[in-house]
């Protein structure tokens, strides 16, 4: 990945999120840096994370594709679970060991 990429992961965490932690990555939502509601209007706040929250239960991978799309994502880390088969249709293994995948969205 390329500094200032966003990854989606699901938006709560107990840890800090690794993608920002150790690659430097933007996240498109987290409850873990609540720093957001300082910055952006709580509609827009709560719109992200609707919509993050939607990319990971989705079963239509085109709703998946549009959602990671419009929230400018490439990359899609997973923890602890695997990825509903709507989201996993559009995704490309990069990663995957001991209950942590990091996915690329593959194709268009």
């Amino acid at each position: 990945s390329a500094p200032g990429e966003v990854v989606l992961q699901t938006p709560f965490s107990r840890w800090p999120p690794p993608p920002l932690v150790f690659a430097g990555r933007r996240l498109a939502y987290t409850e873990y840096l609540p720093y957001m509601l300082q910055f952006a209007p709580v509609r827009f706040s709560a719109e992200r994370e609707r919509q993050v929250r939607r990319f990971f239960k989705t079963g239509d991978p085109r709703e998946a594709r549009e959602l990671a799309g419009g929230l400018g994502a490439r990359l899609v880390c997973v923890y602890g679970r695997a990825p509903e088969p709507g989201v996993r249709a559009i995704l490309r293994p990069v990663f995957e060991r001991d209950g942590v995948g990091v996915y690329e969205l593959a194709g268009p």
